[in-house]
């Protein structure tokens, strides 16, 4: 019998067949570096797949009946989701399967060729939803009205970070103050200005058009350590999707957002996440996003705005204000340009005005 503690699912299949689903498991963490809410929703999908194979055939499931099963099976199991699950859920569903067979031919030459002939229509992603830069800003200043003192600074702190760096929620609430401490951060809690890439400077204004200025870009990350060089621009090294580690920069309206919420917050921050919560255990991500929800809901915003949001109004800002889509590929630390080329479609609104304004038969010319 497998059991996954994770997913509170229990399967009897062989002993096995069960060593395979462990080893695949460990593969997923340790060689493919999915995170681990990819890994649990996989192993789910697979504990899901093989529940329906053992009723739909009322037998064990083995290696031997994975090797049988035909295109007809794999389509019954499908056809049994569709009231159930989105077609994005049962997209990565038959994706993870595959990912499964492919595994145990690859490791123990059991295969099944039916599985790779099963296909979906294809699902379109929801483009990413971005809030205006009006809106953003209306957010972030307003995190002190509707919170403490020290928890507004820290909404205010993390909310720069998503918007301010393009972080992920994961990886802002996944920080630590030993990575984030630097010459420019010790100088603000001295009393001192901050010095940032170009420049000495005294702001808590944040200019979106300043990451496309600076580009201080995510450089292969030899060791956790800052280096001279990062130190003088702020940087940090984060651990992102896939335990991948990256170094991104901090602008000084970062840095100055983080310190105050440093300097005010009552809970010794030396050791443990930076960002916590209002017992100074780690900060919970929905958590934050009730935070967040208060606030936007009193703003009358979308309800759609999310931790997220701001990361996709990040890019999206920086493309509209003539961002090179590479240079946005590699802040937001995506492995495929296919993926950075998503806001493209969502900042279309901007390039019909741009060739209505510029174009000889635009519009505006002439008239």
């Amino acid at each position: 019998m497998v059991e996954s503690k994770d997913n509170l699912l229990q399967l009897n299949v062989t002993r096995s067949l069960t060593c395979k689903i462990e080893e695949w498991l460990a593969f997923l963490k340790n060689v493919k570096k999915h995170s681990a809410h990819t890994a649990k929703a996989y192993v789910t999908d697979l504990f899901l797949f093989l529940q329906f194979i053992a009723s739909h055939t009322g037998k064990m499931p083995d290696e031997n009946m994975l090797v049988a099963l035909e295109i007809k099976d794999f389509r019954s199991w499908l056809a049994s989701r569709v009231n159930e699950h989105k077609s994005t859920s049962n997209a990565r569903a038959l994706s993870a399967l595959k990912n499964f067979f492919r595994f145990l031919k690859k490791n123990y030459n059991v295969h099944n060729a039916a599985i790779f002939s099963v296909t979906i229509k294809k699902v379109n992603k929801p483009l990413p939803k971005a809030l205006s830069v009006e809106k953003v800003m209306l957010v972030i200043s307003s995190a002190d009205i509707f919170a403490d003192d020290w928890i507004a600074k820290r909404n205010k702190a993390i909310l720069m970070l998503l918007y301010g760096v393009g972080l992920r929620i994961s990886e802002a609430l996944g920080l630590e103050l030993k990575q984030i401490i630097n010459r420019s951060l010790r100088k603000l809690a001295s009393g001192s200005r901050v010095e940032g890439a170009h420049g000495t400077e005294d702001r808590s204004v944040f200019n979106i058009h300043e990451v496309s200025r600076t580009g201080a870009l995510r450089q292969p990350a030899a060791e956790v350590e800052f280096t001279e060089r990062s130190i003088a621009q702020g940087a940090i090294n984060i651990i992102g999707k896939g335990n991948k580690e990256s170094q991104v920069y901090l602008l000084p309206a970062v840095l100055n957002s983080v310190n105050e919420y440093v300097k005010n917050c009552p809970h010794n921050l030396e050791s443990g996440p930076l960002f916590v919560g209002t017992r100074g255990g780690a900060l919970n991500p929905s958590a934050f996003r009730a935070e967040l929800k208060k606030i936007i809901r009193a703003l009358n915003l979308p309800e759609y705005a999310s931790p997220h949001s701001f990361r996709h109004s990040f890019a999206t800002h920086l493309l509209a204000r003539g961002g090179d889509i590479r240079v946005i590929q590699e802040l937001l630390r995506h492995e495929s340009i296919s993926t950075t080329q998503n806001y493209t479609k969502v900042d279309s609104s901007n390039i019909i005005s741009s060739y209505n304004a510029f174009h000889p038969r635009g519009k505006k010319s002439n008239s």
